[in-house]
C-alpha cells in the first residue's frame, strides 16, 4: 500500500543535522583514539632494547608485559561483549514490545480504512449549514465506486487523544467528584464503517435525527462499571450540558475499542449522535473501501472540492498509518538494533584479533602439545574454550547490567518485563554463538600448526 500524504505535524520525531552534534562526535572520536593510544606508546617507550634483542625476531619484549597485554586485551573484549549484550537486550525488548503492540486487540478493523479531517470554512458559520454540508459530503463520498460505507467522527480512534465528559446515571445520587468518561460524537454508519460489534441493542440508524430523542451507545467497559449484571438499554444519563442536550438514552452496547493509543487501558466510553451535539465543529471522515484506500484519494479530493472549494482536507492517512504513527517504540527498536549490531561486529573483530594474537604467541606451546600427542581436535577445543569463557563472562556482566538498566525503560515496554527470559536467553545465546564463530578462524589455524615448525619458532 502506497503511503498517503499527511500534514507536517504528523511526524512524531524529527531529526535534523546539527553541526554542534557533529563537532562533538568528531572530538569524542579523536579524543578516544588518542587516549587509548597512550598506553601502548608508554609501554613501547619503557621497553629495553637489550631485552627485545634477546627475544629475537619473534619476541615482543618482556614476557610478563606480553602476558599482561594479552589479559588487558581479553578484558577489553569482555567489556565489548558486555556492552553488546546491553544494547542487544534493549533492542530485543523494544522489538518484542513492537510485536506485542502489533498484536494488540484494537476492537475494530484497521484495514481498508481511509481517514481525513475536514474543517468547515469561515463562510459556513451556522451549525445548520455545517450539518447540511456534512450530510452532502457523506452522500457524495458513499457514491464513489469502491466505497462501502462512510462515517463522521469527532475523534479518530487511535492517535487523537482523549475527550472526557461527565457521566451520571439518571435517578442515582450525585457525588461531588463527577466521574468522567471518554466520549465521541459519530454519525450513523460509525459502527458499520469501523466494524465495531454491537453487543446488545442497536447502533445509530435512520430513526436518529437532530430532533429525535437524544441517543447514545456505550461500550462494554462503561456498561460493566455502571450497569453490572443488567441490561443498560433504555436507561438514561446526564453529561456536560454544554456539549450534549441531556438526558441521553442508551440504545445499545458496543464492543470495547482502543482510543488514544495502543498502550492505554480501554476507557469507559459513550458515543453520541453528532447531529444532536450542541455545536458541529471539524470532523474526521472515515471511508471503508473495497480496494486500496490510496487509489481512491483522487476521487475523494474531487468530491470535497465539489462540496466547497474552501473546505480544507487535512491529516490524510490510512488507519494502518494512523496506528503506526502512535507507535514510538518502532524508532527505539530500530536505533537499539542498529547500535546492537554495530557493537556485535566490533566485539567479533575484538575476539578474532585477541585470539589470533594469543595463538601466535602460543605457537611453541601448541607445537609441544601436538608433539606430545595432542590431536587437532583437542587444540581446536582448547582455543574455543578460551573464547567461550570470554563470551560467557561478557554475557553475564552485560545481561546483569541490562536487567538493572531495564527498569529505566520499563514504562516503555508493553506485554513484557525488563527481565524478559526469552530476550535475555536469546541475547546470551546469540553472543556466545557469534563469539565462537569469530574465534573459529584462529582456532582452526592453531589446529593446523606443524609441530616441527612450531618447535623451531623460538
Amino acid at each position: 500500500m502506497a503511503p498517503l500524504a499527511r500534514d507536517e505535524n504528523a511526524t512524531l520525531l524529527q531529526v535534523e543535522f546539527d553541526w554542534r552534534v557533529m563537532a562533538f562526535t568528531c572530538a569524542m572520536a579523536l579524543g578516544t583514539g588518542v587516549l587509548f593510544g597512550l598506553a601502548p606508546t608508554w609501554h613501547a617507550m619503557r621497553a629495553e632494547s637489550s631485552g627485545a634483542l634477546k627475544h629475537g625476531r619473534h619476541g615482543s619484549g618482556d614476557a610478563n608485559g606480553g602476558r599482561q597485554g594479552v589479559w588487558v586485551g581479553k578484558g577489553l573484549v569482555v567489556m565489548q561483549i558486555a556492552l553488546s549484550a546491553i544494547l542487544l537486550v534493549g533492542a530485543g525488548l523494544f522489538v518484542r514490545t513492537l510485536v506485542n503492540l502489533g498484536h494488540a486487540e484494537l476492537g475494530f478493523r484497521e484495514d481498508h480504512l481511509l481517514l481525513f479531517r475536514v474543517n468547515p470554512p469561515r463562510t459556513v458559520r451556522v451549525d445548520g449549514q455545517r450539518l447540511a454540508m456534512y450530510r452532502r459530503l457523506e452522500e457524495k463520498l458513499s457514491a464513489i465506486p469502491g466505497v462501502k460505507s462512510v462515517t463522521m467522527t469527532d475523534i479518530a480512534l487511535i492517535g487523537d487523544g482523549n475527550s472526557g465528559a461527565s457521566f451520571h446515571v439518571s435517578g442515582t445520587p450525585r457525588v461531588k467528584e463527577r466521574f468522567r468518561v471518554q466520549t465521541n460524537a459519530v454519525s450513523r454508519d460509525f459502527f458499520q464503517t469501523m466494524r465495531i460489534e454491537i453487543v446488545s441493542g442497536r447502533g445509530f440508524g435512520s430513526q436518529d435525527t437532530s430532533t429525535s430523542p437524544k441517543a447514545a451507545v456505550i461500550n462494554r467497559a462503561l456498561a460493566q462499571r455502571y450497569f453490572p449484571n443488567e441490561d443498560p438499554t433504555g436507561k438514561t444519563f446526564d453529561t456536560d450540558p454544554e456539549e450534549f442536550a441531556v438526558p441521553l438514552t442508551i440504545i445499545g452496547v458496543a464492543a470495547d475499542t482502543k482510543h488514544a493509543d495502543l498502550r492505554s487501558e480501554i476507557p469507559p466510553t459513550f458515543y453520541a449522535f453528532y447531529e444532536q451535539r450542541s455545536e458541529a465543529g471539524r470532523m474526521m471522515v472515515a471511508l471503508h473501501t473495497e480496494q486500496d484506500p490510496a487509489s481512491l484519494l483522487g476521487a475523494v479530493r474531487a468530491v470535497v472540492a465539489g462540496i466547497d472549494r474552501d473546505l480544507p482536507l487535512t491529516d490524510v492517512r490510512t488507519m494502518q498509518e494512523q496506528v503506526k504513527l502512535t507507535t514510538n517504540e518502532r524508532i527505539f527498536a530500530q536505533l537499539t538494533s542498529g547500535f546492537g549490531a554495530l557493537a556485535l561486529v566490533l566485539a567479533s573483530i575484538g575476539i578474532y584479533g585477541i585470539m589470533a594474537y594469543t595463538v601466535a604467541r602460543r605457537t611453541s606451546e601448541i607445537g609441544i602439545r601436538m608433539a606430545l600427542g595432542a590431536c587437532a581436535g583437542q587444540v581446536l577445543t582448547m582455543v574455543l574454550r578460551e573464547v567461550s569463557w570470554m563470551a560467557l563472562a561478557g554475557v553475564v556482566l552485560g545481561v546483569g547490567a541490562a536487567v538493572g538498566l531495564g527498569r529505566l525503560v520499563s514504562s516503555m515496554l508493553y506485554g513484557l518485563k525488563a527481565s524478559d527470559p526469552p530476550t535475555l536467553v536469546g541475547t546470551g545465546g546469540l553472543l556466545i554463538m557469534i563469539a565462537l564463530l569469530a574465534g573459529l578462524g584462529p582456532a582452526r589455524r592453531a589446529a593446523r600448526i606443524d609441530p616441527v615448525q612450531a618447535l623451531r619458532h623460538e
